[in-house]
């Protein structure tokens, strides 16, 4: 008769769930998106009176667009 084989489970000090890492990952998200508003604010001035506006625009809309396909791959939608 075969032996039946069992899996010993180590338990780490940590004990993080997937939603926990999820939620860590999307503050983080936002964390940077915030970031971007305040550099922003802070350099609003400077922006605005150079020609460096179009491509500070672009830059914010492809990283802007990154972060929310980023919130979309940690967070798919579950199907029924």
């Amino acid at each position: 008769m075969a032996k039946k084989r069992t899996k010993s489970v180590k338990k780490s000090g940590f004990n993080l769930d997937e939603s926990a890492v999820k939620a860590v990952l999307s503050l983080f998200v936002l964390l940077l998106a915030f970031g971007v508003l305040l550099i922003f604010n802070t350099y609003q001035e400077n922006i605005l009176s150079s020609s460096s506006l179009q491509t500070f625009i672009l830059l914010t809309v492809v990283f802007s667009s990154l972060l929310v396909g980023l919130l979309f791959l940690i967070n798919p939608q579950k199907r029924k």
